[in-house]
């Protein structure tokens, strides 16, 4: 497999690479990163979950889309498709109750065009209860939709008690 970033015209005189985690230099920006279209797809999913736009957040989906969540409480296990999704973000909205709170702040996105992934910042607050701690989550892409996640908590226990 050849490791050499590959170069393509992207314009009169301008070269493009794309380099490691997916993100591209043009000669143009002076080096300065272009975000991989991955990258952006999940921006929008940040963005929708901060906005609580459901629609739109199941709109990246893949219709067999498929969620992983690891551990012993109860919103782990795995969910496929739209409809369990929801279903999933249901029960948060009902664990986290009235005066619950749930926030994810994307630290750093890393994307190619196979994966995405991100450093996420969590803070909760559900009762006596508060969360807050950076988590891993890792999608695949598949045809320019998110077609499954993978939560990887810093400390599992931690998100146990918390939603338990």
């Amino acid at each position: 497999m050849n490791n050499e970033p590959a170069a393509t015209a992207a314009g009169q005189g301008t070269s493009v690479l794309a380099a490691g985690a997916g993100r591209t230099f043009s000669n143009e920006d002076q080096g300065q990163p272009i975000p991989h279209r991955n990258e952006d797809l999940l921006r929008k999913v940040y963005v929708a979950f901060a906005t609580g736009d459901l629609a739109t957040l199941v709109g990246l989906f893949t219709d067999d889309f498929e969620w992983h969540m690891a551990g012993q409480f109860p919103l782990a296990g795995d969910y496929k498709g739209a409809e369990e999704v929801k279903g999933l973000f249901s029960k948060i909205f009902e664990l986290l109750g009235p005066d619950g709170s749930l926030q994810l702040d994307p630290e750093e996105i890393l994307a190619n065009d196979d994966y995405a992934m991100a450093l996420v910042h969590y803070i909760g607050r559900r009762g006596d209860k508060v969360l807050d701690m950076r988590n891993i989550h890792v999608w695949r892409v598949a045809g320019g939709e998110l077609a499954e996640y993978w939560f990887h908590p810093r400390d599992l226990r931690a998100v146990e008690t918390f939603w338990s």
